[in-house]
């Protein structure tokens, strides 16, 4: 791997979508590289397409299939026979939510997500940023060792704790900079644990159906932090229980729109 490409992608590189979005969904990193050939696939179609902080997630993920990564990315933007991305669905389940487009049916819903998520997320001018804390796609955080350990240049962090110290102040900066800029809507960070570190003013909300959601800020910005979909908690209640809290999260946006 060349040291400055290397570098490069992990200082500049954000997510998908584009900084003018009304929703801005902010996970931990991006699920995308359990070996670090598809690390590299990764960082070498970014340099190839010009770099740059945010990249138009279809056809990023199009150029990964075409790339040798198959059908496993290209298939959430087929038409007509599109796969819903589960970590997708549920942020399209919010975004809807808060604009009253949801259904009382779940297989209508279900066709209304899987066409957002064709059409419009992560779209370079759509309405919805897809952002990473982190800037190294992992599959899982305890794979992160195991992936790049071996293979960092050798003045990068070679361990995860280091890693995400080294990087995590930085980024939180930077995006907390862009919504000054740019003042979106809402941001939402899909990690209850990194939202407490990294919102102004942290005020928890309990529910007695549902999980906790944490509201605060960035500066002037409404920030809410909620559970990630892939949470595993969810297992013991249900996907109806998941599916409920998503929708709720959305409408909360929606009331703290109308006040």
């Amino acid at each position: 791997m060349n040291e400055e490409l290397f570098w490069a992608y992990c200082d500049q590189f954000y997510g998908y979508g584009n900084w003018k979005a009304r929703f801005w969904f902010v996970g931990i990193e991006e699920n995308g590289a359990s070996d670090i050939n598809q690390a590299h696939s990764r960082i070498n179609h970014w340099d190839v397409s010009g770099r740059g902080h945010l990249k138009d997630l279809p056809s990023y993920c199009r150029a990964l299939a075409a790339g040798g990564e198959g059908r496993t990315t290209s298939k959430w933007f087929e038409q007509f026979r599109a796969q819903l991305q589960k970590t997708w669905k549920q942020l399209i389940r919010i975004r809807l939510a808060a604009s009253g487009q949801l259904s009382a049916s779940e297989n209508a819903n279900e066709r209304i997500m899987r066409d957002y998520q064709v059409m419009h997320y992560g779209r370079a001018e759509g309405e919805t940023a897809d952002l990473s804390l982190l800037p190294l796609p992992c599959r899982r955080p305890k794979m992160w060792g195991n992936i790049y350990q071996q293979h960092v240049p050798n003045n990068f962090p070679h361990d995860r704790a280091g890693y995400e110290d080294r990087f995590l102040p930085q980024r939180v900066n930077f995006l907390r900079a862009k919504a000054n800029d740019f003042q979106p809507a809402i941001v939402v960070i899909y990690s209850i644990d990194f939202a407490r570190r990294f919102m102004d003013n942290p005020v928890v909300q309990h529910h007695n159906e549902w999980p906790d959601v944490i509201r605060g800020t960035w500066g002037g910005t409404p920030v809410l932090g909620i559970y990630h979909p892939t949470w595993p908690g969810w297992h013991g209640r249900g996907q109806q229980s998941a599916d409920g809290y998503y929708a709720r999260v959305g409408g909360l946006i929606r009331e703290m729109e109308q006040h």
